[in-house]
């Protein structure tokens, strides 16, 4: 049985990571997001999947800043992107990364993460619309795909607002 070791990202792992991102994406958008991120140092979880040695998927995780009701009282991270090589979509890769991601950050003491994606799969690691508790992405987007995972409990009642990410993700 092939072993899937997840792990934060080193310095090592760039052009790794970069290799994902191209392949699964089909090009250099997110690829170019991540590297904008590591640059900026706003990548505050960065995780790679490792099988039999070698690097098949990536996950990361910025600070995502909600403006409105009480938002300071809000740390908030924004899940993307999520990257697995397409020979090992469809495995199981993607799924590990986002619950190790969402672990590493309860651990690290952030309150809620926000996602752009499809609600039938990360509504499976706790996320929700986010809309159905007054949060609303800066971009327009249908309302289902933008989520959000409340990690310390109770703050969705205490927040509300735009959800605003990175200057990166508005270059991509």
């Amino acid at each position: 049985m092939e072993l899937l070791t997840i792990r934060r990202e080193t310095p090592a792992d760039r052009s790794c990571v970069d290799e994902i991102l191209r392949q699964a994406f089909g090009g250099a958008v997110e690829a170019d997001l991540v590297e904008t991120l590591r640059t900026r140092r706003r990548l505050s979880i960065s995780l790679v999947a490792h099988k039999e040695g070698k690097a098949i998927g990536y996950v990361a995780f910025s600070p995502v800043q909600v403006e409105g009701s009480h938002a300071s009282r809000a740390r908030a991270l924004g899940l993307a992107p999520l990257a697995v090589v397409p020979s090992q979509q469809g495995h199981g890769v993607g799924s590990r990364l986002v619950e190790a991601g969402v672990a590493a950050a309860a651990r690290s003491g952030w309150d809620l993460i926000f996602v752009l994606g499809e609600p039938d799969y990360y509504g499976r690691f706790g996320f929700v619309t986010a809309a159905a508790h007054r949060l609303h992405w800066e971009q327009i987007c249908p309302e289902p795909y933008f989520m959000v995972n409340e990690l310390r409990r109770g703050t969705l009642t205490q927040v509300s607002g735009i959800v605003r990410y990175d200057k990166a993700f508005t270059l991509v």
